[in-house]
């Protein structure tokens, strides 16, 4: 009887999603609203209403900023539940035993790390610092930012990194995003504006916008520093899983 039920309400579901294709413009028609009003309304109103000269960060951190404060929301759920699965309780518990392999990297792949890892951190904060008015964006400042420490982790070990990189500072890491992100909506509210506004009271002129693009990166920032915790996070438990595994 469960698994009629679950056929019905699959088939309910994926008829709903058929009749709201159907009833959608063709790719291509003109007519279309986002070609009539949305896209329009960002190329020419982006920088005086969003305060940003980047189309893509008006769109995500300013007009849309709430679907993707509901996205980082999501992935920070997401880790939860990973973090769940693989038993965060088990960090610290038994770190000693971890990397018993004997065989330490050459020193070759330890030079390229060494290297490789400031050059990308450095590569990093460019992209996040010039997604502010241009197509750069944290996330994936981020990402770099978590491969780097990826590959320090295999270089050198996971213990030996995360004696650098204590559980603490992960997890302010994971919650950076959707932290600033109720920063800055809460801002806007206790300011008498509404919540997630980057347009706060008291500010006007050429100030409005210098506000705004200071909010929107304060955002961006925290999605960035998010990604990266995220990553890193979740390349540990794995490995430290195989680790209990063995």
């Amino acid at each position: 009887m469960k698994k009629v039920a679950l056929i019905l309400a699959l088939a309910l579901l994926a008829g709903a999603l058929l009749y709201a294709v159907a009833r959608m413009p063709r790719m291509g028609d003109a007519g279309s609203p986002d070609k009539t009003y949305a896209v329009p309304r960002y190329i020419e109103r982006g920088l005086e209403e969003a305060g940003n000269r980047s189309i893509p960060n008006d769109v995500f951190l300013n007009y849309r900023a709430y679907d993707t404060m509901a996205g980082v929301v999501a992935l920070f759920a997401a880790l939860c539940g990973a973090m769940v699965v693989l038993d965060r309780g088990r960090r610290g518990s038994s770190m000693a035993g971890f990397d018993r392999r004997g065989v330490s990297s050459s020193v070759m792949l330890r030079t390229i790390a060494i290297v490789l890892v400031p050059l990308t951190v450095m590569f990093a904060a460019f992209v996040s610092l010039m997604g502010v008015n241009t197509l750069g964006y944290s996330l994936q400042s981020g990402t770099m930012i978590g491969g780097a420490i990826i590959l320090l982790t295999l270089v050198f070990s996971l213990l030996e990194t995360s004696r650098r990189l204590r559980p603490g500072l992960a997890v302010a890491f994971e919650s950076a995003g959707l932290a600033m992100f109720l920063a800055v909506g809460l801002l806007g509210v206790v300011l008498g504006a509404h919540f997630l506004t980057l347009s706060l009271p008291g500010f006007a002129g050429k100030n409005v916008q210098v506000e705004r693009a200071i909010m929107m990166y304060v955002l961006d920032l925290g999605i960035g520093v998010s990604a990266a915790g995220i990553i890193t996070s979740v390349i540990f438990s794995l490995m430290r899983e195989g680790e209990f595994e063995q």
